[in-house]
């Protein structure tokens, strides 16, 4: 490990010189730590000028954006968001565009959760640019810089930054297009996601999805792309399928008549999966739609587009 040595300040020590080394020594020593994928990256503790290695950061962005100067070479940090921090708001704090961030941390489209992985944080570069796991066609092949993302990154190993690029108009209307849509053609809400009374026992109890109401067998679809990871039976659901998406996320279709696809099939948005009905528990016919994040259920509405109850 490289050592940073510190001098004490004396009257005849220049204190531009002094800050100047540390500021050096501290550079060498970030350089060190990711250029070793055992090593684990810097962990940047808040968004604030009281900071340093925020400081650092916001200092070395901006110098990437001034063209008469050198870009400082490419270091990544971890960040942990708050629960109040957004992939925008936390974009806009360190004068980063959301594409970075997004590309970096595989955050494919605006709803999609911050801190998906086990240890809960984000991935942090000193420059703007884009990442990816594999060379974009539709850039130059030569602008592309090889960089190894450390363990325990989603997609650990060789990635590629494209320094100083920015999300392509179609690919910013794409990061907003709703990939999810709803389980059924004409969707009516009978029970939204949140406490309520179950009309089964009457007693308060969470609803960890929403309920879509509509005639026996209506066809159910798949909300988005994904692969089927469970058709099952269980004595409140009834008949369901499971599918697992590309993001974190999993969609559950409970009370089906009848199932229409099979394990470990892969499914295109909008594909019929079954049809509603009335099995395991339930006053009528419908079908209980949920949005698992890594295995714990979230409200629907945080990917599915708006309708009204």
């Amino acid at each position: 490990m490289l050592a940073i040595h510190c001098f004490a300040m004396t009257s005849g020590w220049p204190r531009n010189r002094h800050f100047a080394l540390i500021k050096a020594g501290i550079a060498l020593l970030l350089l060190a730590i990711n250029a070793g994928a055992s090593e684990p990256l810097p962990e940047v503790g808040t968004l604030s000028d009281s900071d340093p290695l925020f400081s650092q950061i916001r200092e070395d962005i901006e110098r990437s954006f001034r063209n008469e100067e050198k870009t400082p070479a490419l270091l990544l940090y971890r960040y942990r968001p708050k629960s109040n921090e957004t992939l925008f708001s936390i974009a806009s704090r360190l004068l980063l565009p959301y594409g970075t961030l997004a590309t970096l941390n595989k955050i494919e489209t605006a709803t999609d959760g911050l801190g998906d992985n086990d240890e809960g944080y984000i991935l942090i570069p000193n420059q703007p640019g884009l990442f990816s796991p594999e060379l974009l066609p539709d850039l130059p092949k030569e602008e592309a810089q090889t960089v190894f993302l450390p363990v325990p990154h989603r997609d650990e190993g060789r990635w590629f930054f494209y320094p100083g690029r920015d999300f392509s108009p179609q690919a910013r209307r794409d990061f907003f297009t709703h990939p999810f849509g709803f389980p059924v053609a004409a969707p009516r809400i009978t029970s939204p996601y949140g406490m309520r009374v179950s009309p089964i026992t009457g007693k308060q109890m969470m609803h960890h999805g929403v309920d879509f109401g509509g005639r026996p067998n209506t066809p159910v679809i798949a909300a988005a792309d994904g692969r089927i990871i469970a058709v099952e039976w269980s004595p409140v659901l009834g008949f369901f399928v499971e599918i697992q998406h590309d993001n974190q996320l999993t969609s559950l279709y409970g009370h089906l008549s009848q199932i229409t696809v099979s394990y470990g099939q892969r499914v295109s948005k909008a594909e019929q999966i079954g049809k509603m009905g009335t099995t395991g528990l339930t006053t009528g016919p419908h079908v209980h739609f949920e949005i698992r994040r890594n295995g714990v259920p979230v409200d629907p509405f945080t990917v599915l587009p708006r309708v009204s109850e």
